[in-house]
């Protein structure tokens, strides 16, 4: 047998490990894909919701006049002056708890914040199966925060749409 003076080394070529790794990146890529895809969640939902009328609040501070969102509670959704509307489609039902003067006809009520950063206050709640996620808007200070979410049905009290 002619040898030739070179060893032949164990081990893969470079070729080999780029292959290798090129299939492991497009495995990793699909599988980051289908895991990181998801539909929006209730509370996804009314984080938007929050984000929404904070924004309201802060366009009628800067505008120097008053900002209503309507809450149209059969069509889960609500209608922004800026013609934007919040679809809550993910919940089942929505209970929109107001002042009364702010009920503008059956099952639409609406919500205004003000100038001075007040606001006329409610409690939103959404509902899908048994979790619920209640959105508070502070009469006095205009503050919009997330009041509770979870499994147990919050109480229901007057003016609900």
């Amino acid at each position: 047998m002619l040898q030739t003076g070179r060893a032949e080394a164990p081990g893969f070529t470079l070729i080999e490990v780029l292959v290798v790794l090129a299939i492991a990146a497009v495995m990793v890529a699909s599988i980051s894909f289908t895991v990181f895809q998801h539909e929006p969640t209730l509370k996804d939902q009314a984080g938007e919701l929050v984000n929404a009328l904070r924004g309201m609040r802060s366009s009628a501070m800067l505008r120097g006049q008053p900002q209503q969102v309507v809450f149209d509670v059969d069509a889960l959704r609500a209608e922004l002056p800026s013609d934007k509307v919040v679809r809550l489609d993910r919940a089942e039902e929505m209970i929109v708890t107001s002042a009364e003067h702010q009920f503008i006809e059956n099952k639409r009520i609406g919500i205004t914040f003000y100038a001075d950063g007040s606001a006329s206050g409610g409690t939103v709640r959404l509902r899908r199966g048994e979790q619920w996620q209640s959105i508070g808007i502070n009469w006095i200070s205009g503050k919009v925060s997330i009041e509770q979410a979870g499994d147990a049905e919050p109480t229901r009290s007057g003016g609900q749409g």
